[in-house]
């Protein structure tokens, strides 16, 4: 028999926002070649791109009350990677 505890991992939860942090730098770097030329339009895409996936993370963070982050990090890394794929078509 096993006691699972109900304390949250912090360390895995911090990976999971460094991860979704990561993927939308790596996501900025790609797509806009000259983005770190200006600081304020790198952090205003870098945090637009983290909204879309906060926002559906909360949605699910609502109904489950759990694994907001790391909802959070896979969500980013399929929106990044989709946005990746449509953009790269044009």
């Amino acid at each position: 028999m096993t006691i699972e505890s109900k304390m949250p991992d912090n360390n895995s939860t911090l990976g999971n926002y460094i991860i979704a942090i990561i993927t939308a730098v790596i996501y900025v770097l790609v797509i806009y070649s000259d983005a770190l030329a200006d600081m304020l339009f790198f952090c205003s895409t870098t945090l637009g791109i983290l909204v879309l996936p906060a926002i559906f993370s909360g949605i699910y963070y609502l109904f489950k009350r759990k694994g907001f982050s790391k909802v959070f990090a896979w969500a980013t890394v399929i929106m990044c990677v989709m946005s990746f794929f449509g953009h790269s078509m044009n």
